[in-house]
């Protein structure tokens, strides 16, 4: 157990998944946190038999997941150096549980950065680029805050720079398809209303490594012509960076993931540039 770091939970109506993410966190530290957001099923009651700190975030109009991060950043009275952020639908390995220790990272190092491995239909998806994929999830206190964006936030440092340790947390959905259907229809909605904002270029300093790469990634993704864009990527993933390898699982993440939700995108940025130019009308609710 390594009790210098604090970890934050966020969930809503994760009745399925949250008990598997405390009891991994609570393995590794007795300071973990759920970040609630009024939750309508019974996640409250399995958060309240281990006796946790629960924060509500009230979500409005406004709110974002980059909101939320940093309400809890500066509403939790941390008693820890170090802070990790964890969603329900991930959980720690017994390596990152055995072997995390930030008592000797230099000073200057602010964030750390460390790998997700992503499962999908139970099964660990190792090709197709989906591993290793390193994000920063620890921060120093007080160093950091989450990018205002609609979706795929990252951390932003105030100062320093950002250190890599090579363990693993595990993304496990554990939902159905269509459950992730509809989940990737609603991010959909968000790549859309987020397209009609980009501009400019990308701080490099802003950013570690691996996360100034996925954004100059994206912005070069975005520049090709789209529909043939989600095409071209699905034949890199699953192709070139040899998806095919993860089976029947792999093709259908590569499928769904980049083929169908990113032709998805794209029809939905079309659609809402239409009715933004007023060459179609809203669609009626």
């Amino acid at each position: 157990m390594y009790k210098d770091i604090s970890i934050i939970i966020m969930a809503f109506n994760e009745v399925k998944i949250i008990r598997r993410a405390i009891e991994s966190a609570l393995n590794l530290t007795p300071y973990v946190y759920i970040i609630d957001q009024y939750s309508v099923d019974n996640t409250l009651e399995i958060v309240n038999s281990y006796h946790l700190d629960v924060y509500q975030y009230k979500w409005t109009d406004d709110s974002t997941w980059s909101t939320k991060l940093n309400w809890s950043l500066k509403n939790i009275p941390f008693k820890t150096e170090w802070i990790m952020r964890l969603d329900a639908d991930e959980f720690l390995t017994d390596d990152f549980v055995n072997n995390l220790n930030l008592d000797n990272i230099s000073t200057d190092i602010n964030a750390i950065s460390i790998n997700r491995r992503l499962y999908f239909g139970g099964k660990w998806m190792k090709y197709g680029g989906n591993y290793p994929i390193s994000m920063i999830r620890i921060v120093r206190k007080g160093k950091a805050f989450f990018e205002n964006c609609l979706i795929d936030e990252h951390v932003v440092l105030k100062e320093g720079r950002v250190g890599y340790l090579n363990i693993d947390i595990i993304d496990d959905p554990f939902i159905t398809l269509s459950d992730w259907v509809n989940k990737h229809n609603k991010y959909s909605d968000l790549i859309a209303l987020e397209s009609l904002t980009i501009k400019g270029g990308i701080n490099r300093n802003q950013f570690d490594k691996a996360t100034f790469k996925r954004k100059m990634n994206k912005q070069k993704y975005n520049c090709l012509p789209k529909y043939w864009r989600a095409l071209a990527l699905f034949l890199y993933r699953y192709i070139l960076r040899l998806g095919f390898l993860d089976g029947k699982e792999g093709f259908l993440w590569a499928f769904l993931q980049s083929l169908w939700y990113r032709i998805l995108c794209d029809a939905k940025m079309e659609e809402l540039s239409n009715v933004i130019n007023k060459k179609i009308s809203p669609p009626s609710l």
